[in-house]
């Protein structure tokens, strides 16, 4: 199975929620067999942080067409936790609820699974290094934060 990478980094990192924005590096072989890359960027006027993660990942998982094994990096780390103490397998085991309730962005995490189940993708690895992409990333997010307050 192919191996992709998506190096995400946020702007929201109060827990409330507000307008934020991410941008991801997607990094995957093509069919010809060689690396590419593609850059997305998004602007949400009203998001969490774990959302604005979310989001970030669900739009990535809509640009793959084969099946690939996906390496996640992330900065924020809400999906690194939730991985690493089976929430997240928890919560599909319960259909996304708790207490017959649906649990906060249910619909998100729905939505991650059904790209998941419909692109052949498997989530192999969730971690907070951006390599080569650390210092790019956090400068795009600083300009655009920085172009924010200005619109202000």
């Amino acid at each position: 199975m192919e191996t992709a990478d998506i190096y995400i980094t946020i702007s929201r990192k109060a827990p409330r929620a507000g307008p934020g924005s991410y941008i991801a590096v997607l990094e995957a072989t093509t069919a010809s067999g060689q690396t590419g890359t593609k850059t997305l960027r998004k602007r949400i006027d009203e998001c969490t942080p774990h959302s604005l993660e979310l989001m970030a990942i669900i739009d990535a998982f809509k640009c793959f067409t084969r099946n690939c094994s996906v390496r996640i990096h992330s900065d924020h780390g809400w999906m690194q936790s939730i991985r690493t103490n089976g929430w997240l397998d928890r919560w599909r085991e319960q259909d996304f609820k708790k207490g017959g309730a649906d649990i906060t962005h249910a619909d998100l995490y729905r939505q991650l699974e059904s790209i998941e189940t419909t692109r052949g993708l498997t989530i192999d690895e969730v971690n907070a290094d951006l390599g080569s992409y650390t210092i790019w990333l956090k400068s795009e997010i600083e300009r655009e934060k920085q172009t924010e307050k200005e619109k202000k």
